[in-house]
């Protein structure tokens, strides 16, 4: 029996989700913020289990908290697909750049250890395309419940700046930053 839902529906729904503004399916601005949005997601809210999703993303503890390629992975297919945008907005945050440094680590098949890249910030979007197939076609299908707890977790955290967002997960969740390069912000102070 193939499952209803899968994570590439949640990164749309997530996506299609107002937030802190209030406006239609707003941007989230930079990958590590996602990410973290994500696992939260996964972690604070019963949406996995209401979507019946089996296969989630499996979150690992690295420099800067949770995370897992699998975000961008889909994210990659979803662009390719054209239901999401990614847009470039200038050079990225060093947190963002390590997380970037990450995923080509991982994926590298070059011997050029020494090269240094830098890693843009990016915007995630949904296109009109994107839009349309989720608010017509996916978002009809999920539970209310689901749809309220993507809103308010976006709400809560999508325009908090990234080290609150760090140190809201660190504190909450400290498995997950048991790798982190920024411990210090696991203090409640």
């Amino acid at each position: 029996m193939a499952d209803k839902f899968n994570r590439k529906d949640l990164l749309l729904l997530f996506l299609f989700s107002p937030g802190p503004t209030a406006g239609e399916a707003e941007p989230i601005n930079g990958r590590t913020r996602l990410m973290k949005l994500l696992y939260l997601l996964q972690t604070e809210s019963s949406t996995i289990k209401l979507l019946e999703l089996k296969k989630a993303y499996d979150f690992k503890p690295y420099n800067y908290g949770p995370f897992t390629k699998d975000v961008y992975d889909d994210l990659e297919f979803l662009e390719n697909v054209g239901l999401i945008e990614i847009v470039n907005k200038g050079y990225a945050s060093p947190v963002e750049q390590n997380e970037g440094e990450k995923v080509i680590d991982d994926t590298s098949l070059g011997d050029d250890e020494d090269a240094s890249i830098l890693i843009n910030e990016e915007s995630y979007k949904l296109t009109s395309r994107g839009l349309d197939f989720t608010k017509k076609k996916l978002a009809p299908t999920v539970p209310e419940q689901v749809i309220k707890e993507i809103h308010n977790l976006k709400t809560k955290f999508a325009n908090m700046p990234l080290t609150s967002v760090l140190r809201y997960v660190y504190i909450n969740h400290p498995d997950s930053a048991q790798n982190s390069k920024l411990k210090h912000l696991m203090s409640t102070r």
